[in-house]
């Protein structure tokens, strides 16, 4: 493996600002969480691995060794606590660091002025001695080689360094490298040669910058969507001030600005990073320099040799939309929206905002908010549905805008109250129906009787579920479509899913339809190396416009070429789209700002009591990441256990957690994290026929001879209590119709609890180990639209949190992505804060 092109040219652009001096500007597309703090690293790395040899003679003898590098220190902002958790997984070949530091040692040990940089070439020498062996006596991978979080030191920009923040931190906390004896001045802020500062966005204003106390090379600004989410709506101000106070203090520093989006790309070069001239009277301003790169994954590490990417499909895309009086609506708010900013009160317009986004987020329901908190109701319980709810209702938004003492009710009362009486019938109305979900009945209606397969795909896996539950009701046939799998309702990952499957088997799939998508979705998925031939894509028209202005924009990059067909094609059926709905012309040259994209809440509460209709003792745990989870007190929940070398799981009783103690969140956003790093479905696919050859195998050798009704009977006795039917047993053991189905179609054969499962595995006389695995990896796995895809995956990860061996490390690409999801997991570690326990 080695660094992959993507961060090769980051390196490239980070070394000449940091050099030359000035401003750049990079749009990265379409992959949307390229590491900048990795990226500076790697620079590093590269500096001093690209000294050229010398000889260094001492005391009348030569010595061979490395050129003197240039050092590096540079300032992250935004940062944040997760901007170098990309780096912990990512490692580098201890070899090559070794020997490389070691030439570099032999030279700087004989400079006086270079005793930082001997410091940090001794430290970095030492990776040689790592052997995976850890202070508790066993090895492990993670120790094998250093990662790139603690090749170079890191910490706030005021402060002391955090123990995760020293050289070779993570080697050093558990394994014996910890003894080295060191000055330490590669750790210090104001010596070390190569440093990685961060500052967050609310340190900004009093951050105290000063070239002689900390001196700099380059300043990185993370303006991708989290970075600009950080800074808040008025960022390119921000930039700008920031900017300048720091080019102020450090003259000739250098400047990268990391973007992923054609807007932003333009937004930060022509207006937040524009160089300004004064020119007599009047100040002229000239874009900064920029560099546009194509990246379709941010993957730091690929291999040597990549294949050459195929695209296939979206050969016709149509696009449909609605508009109507949301439209309208939602232009009268942004107006009262810029009228409470000049008049200078930020909190009113936020909560304007915030009402045009959940007008927006309403609207785009594939079902009414009423079917929402039915569905959600049955089958997540009341505190999730309330929550849920929640996140569409507007009453107390406008309870705040409305209050005598508010600057927009005492400015501009009239357009207030016009417009606050048109959210409030337009909120109205989507508790009956909504403008998408009569978009999305007509397309199903439409390929209901089509010969190719469909497939439609939603936001989420709770959306796509809401709408099948919703739609089932009113078109009796769509049950029958999806068994025989001629229509498919699924989330992002379970496209990807599809898109994963041997040409043979997607291409099955004619055409797809994309409900509600984000722009940046949007945009990405023409980004996607294999889609059907035909897109059908249902929107709201402030995001058709703006798709259609960032579609055309990235056709015209040289560096796009390879998807200008399709962008140019999504470019004018949006454009076309936003036409036949009334919608003004579209601005190619504008840099106002697009509207937010309608984001689907994952929510806060993590019930995993599930619904009830009686009252029943619960658990209710509120979390330090400020998320609460209801649990029966038998409940088992993932704990984090201490360890003297990996974090470990285990498997924990609710009523057993208290205050203070570590346990990891597994609700939808953890199964959204996960799904990407372990496809469970494609592992399912790939270990079903297993399990199922098995049964047959086993079931057949069990009383040769003997009739199947008796071996059934033999079977049911072997599980023993509670009893299983024969005839149920039947269903697990008649596997002969499932051998001729594609892979993707094969549905599992097997007790749909986990105890039961075990019991049937014993008695056919399978190893309990044997089971376990054929649980995780090929019964619960397997989804269809009317599972609880959460409650699914749940199992299916927490089995490979608490027993990760169990799960099947014997294969090395499996082995990985079982140890990418223990690595992630961490992130969703939280203690409890308060503990109650309640009837409901």
């Amino acid at each position: 493996m080695g660094v992959a092109p993507p961060y090769r040219k980051l390196v490239e652009i980070i070394a000449k600002a940091a050099g030359d001096g000035g401003r750049r500007t990079v749009l990265i597309w379409p992959a949307s969480e390229i590491s900048l703090a990795a990226s500076a690293v790697l620079t590093c790395l590269a500096d001093c691995l690209a000294a050229t040899a010398i000889e260094v003679v001492h005391d009348g003898e030569k010595f061979s060794a490395l050129s003197t590098p240039i050092g590096l220190r540079t300032l992250l902002f935004p940062a944040a606590s997760t901007v170098h958790r990309p780096l912990k997984d990512v490692y580098a070949d201890k070899t090559t660091i070794a020997r490389c530091h070691t030439q570099h040692h032999v030279r700087a040990i004989r400079y006086a002025d270079q005793a930082g940089l001997a410091d940090y070439h001794q430290a970095l020498s030492r990776v040689k001695t790592l052997t995976g062996r850890a202070r508790d006596g066993r090895v492990y991978d993670e120790f094998r080689h250093p990662n790139l979080d603690e090749m170079v030191a890191s910490g706030p920009l005021s402060g002391p360094v955090p123990d995760h923040g020293h050289l070779l931190w993570h080697a050093r906390s558990k394994t014996d490298l910890r003894v080295q004896s060191r000055t330490g001045l590669a750790d210090d802020p104001k010596a070390a040669p190569y440093f990685a500062f961060s500052l967050r966005a609310d340190d900004a204003a009093a951050a105290r910058i000063n070239a002689a106390a900390l001196p700099l090379d380059a300043l990185l600004l993370d303006l991708t969507r989290r970075g600009r989410a950080r800074l808040g709506l008025h960022w390119r101000e921000r930039i700008r001030e920031l900017t300048a106070k720091v080019e102020a203090a450090h003259r000739g520093i250098g400047v990268v600005a990391l973007t992923d989006d054609p807007w932003t790309f333009d937004a930060v070069r022509f207006e937040a990073l524009a160089i300004e001239t004064r020119v007599r009277a009047r100040v002229e301003r000239k874009p900064c320099l920029s560099e546009v790169v194509f990246a379709v994954d941010s993957a730091v590490a690929a291999p040597a040799q990549e294949t050459p990417t195929q695209w296939r499909g979206c050969e016709r895309i149509a696009v449909e939309g609605f508009g109507g009086d949301l439209v309208a609506e939602v232009a009268r708010l942004r107006s009262l929206a810029t009228t409470a900013t000049d008049a200078g009160d930020l909190r009113g317009a936020e909560i304007v905002r915030r009402l045009i986004g959940r007008l927006r987020r309403a609207a785009s329901l594939p079902a009414s908010l009423g079917a929402l908190s039915d569905y959600v109701t049955e089958e997540m319980g009341s505190a999730v549905a309330a929550e849920q709810v929640a996140a569409y209702q507007v009453n107390a938004l406008i309870a705040d805008l409305t209050e005598p003492s508010s600057v927009l009710s005492q400015v501009a009362y009239d357009d207030l109250t016009a417009s606050v009486a048109k959210a409030r019938e337009l909120r109205g109305k989507v508790d009956l129906a909504t403008p998408m979900s009569s978009l999305v009945e007509a397309a199903v209606r439409k390929y209901l009787g089509s010969s190719s397969k469909c497939l439609f795909v939603f936001r989420s896996d709770l959306i796509a579920e809401l709408a099948y539950d919703d739609l089932a009701s009113r078109l009796p046939d769509l049950e029958a479509r999806i068994d025989n799998g001629m229509i498919h309702f699924t989330d992002v990952q379970g496209a990807a899913d599809i898109a994963s499957l041997p040409d043979a088997e997607r291409n099955h799939f004619f055409r797809m339809v994309l409900v509600g998508p984000t722009r940046a979705q949007l945009l990405g998925w023409m980004a996607k190396p294999w889609l059907p031939k035909e897109l059908l894509i249902l929107l709201d028209l402030d995001t058709i416009r703006s798709t259609s202005r960032d579609a055309l924009r990235l056709s015209e990059y040289p560096e796009f070429s390879s998807l200008q067909q399709r962008l140019s094609l999504l470019a004018q059926k949006t454009r076309e789209a936003a036409s036949r709905l009334g919608g003004a012309a579209i601005n190619l040259d504008s840099l106002e700002a697009p509207p937010e994209d309608v984001e689907v809440p994952l929510g806060s509460v993590v019930d995993m009591a599930g619904p009830s209709r009686t009252p029943r003792d619960l658990i209710e745990f509120t979390l330090s990441n400020d998320l609460t989870v209801i649990a029966r007190p038998r409940t088992r929940l993932v704990s984090k256990l201490p360890s003297q070398a990996l974090v470990s799981y285990g498997e924990t009783e609710a009523s057993k957690v208290g205050k203070g103690d570590e346990i990891c969140v597994m609700g939808r956003a953890f199964i959204e994290k996960m799904r990407p790093l372990l496809n469970i479905s494609a592992v399912a696919a790939e270990e079903i026929r297993t399990y199922h050859d098995l049964v047959r195998e086993k079931f057949d050798a069990l009383m040769p001879g003997q009739s199947v009704s008796a071996r059934l009977r033999v079977v049911s006795e072997k599980m023993g209590l509670p009893r299983v039917e024969p005839a149920t047993i039947r269903y697990w053991v008649t596997l002969h119709d499932e051998a001729d189905k594609a892979l993707h179609d094969v549905v599992p054969h097997a007790p749909r609890d986990r105890e039961t499962f075990l019991r049937f595995m014993a008695a056919l006389g399978l190893s309990d180990g044997a089971a376990r695995r054929f649980w995780a990896w090929a019964v619960i796995a397997q989804r269809s639209v009317r599972q609880r895809v959460g409650a699914v995956l749940y199992d299916a990860y927490r089995s490979i949190l608490v027993d990760p061996h169990g799960a099947d490390a014997s294969q090395l690409d499996r082995l990985t992505s079982v140890k990418a999801v223990r690595s992630a997991a961490e992130q969703f570690v939280a203690t409890v804060t308060a503990r109650r326990e309640f009837r409901g």
